[in-house]
């Protein structure tokens, strides 16, 4: 839970919140039962929930870090068939790129047409190829965000520290 973790915390708040107007839609975060992703779903929590995003209807549910079968999603969808099909709420995967492709193919299939975003985990190169064999289309993806940083040649943080500093970040960056 360094200060990489806060720069994620700030990149994926700022994305959700740029991509939506009216922060009264729901956002779901679904994430894995380890320190990480538990670090990560309080930080971001906290960050929606702060008065400059105000966002106040955040659910959270937790999956074993290994999972072998994705049941909790259909759980889920399950209790929540008013959203279905309702492209106005968000989906927040702390996630590998195996249990956020398996996710999302899961909701997506089942006509959850909502946002989704990422981090790390989603960001993998091989994700994208991932859901294509899935069968996802490409308007499934195009609703897919993700946040990572770039690597550099030299300092691992200069590249993502000067992305936050030119897009008026400043304040966040120490």
């Amino acid at each position: 839970r360094g200060l990489g973790d806060v720069y994620k915390r700030q990149a994926l708040a700022y994305l959700i919140h740029s991509d939506n107007s009216n922060n009264a839609q729901p956002v779901v975060i679904f994430y894995m039962t380890n320190d990480y992703a538990t670090g990560l779903r309080d930080a971001l929590t906290t960050k929606l929930s702060e008065s400059e995003y105000g966002y106040s209807d955040i659910k959270t549910i937790e999956y074993d870090e290994s999972p072998t079968n994705f049941s909790f999603v259909q759980d889920w969808m399950d209790d929540n068939l008013s959203l279905k099909d309702n492209t106005e709420f968000y989906i927040v995967l702390v996630s590998y790129a195996s249990d956020g492709a398996n996710i999302i193919r899961r909701l997506l299939t089942n006509n959850f047409n909502c946002k989704i975003y990422g981090g790390d985990g989603v960001a993998e190169e091989g994700f994208q190829r991932l859901l294509q064999e899935y069968g996802l289309t490409s308007n499934q993806l195009n609703l897919i965000q993700a946040t990572k940083p770039r690597p550099s040649t030299s300092d691992p943080n200069s590249d993502f520290k000067k992305w936050c500093k030119d897009y008026g970040r400043k304040k966040y960056i120490k």
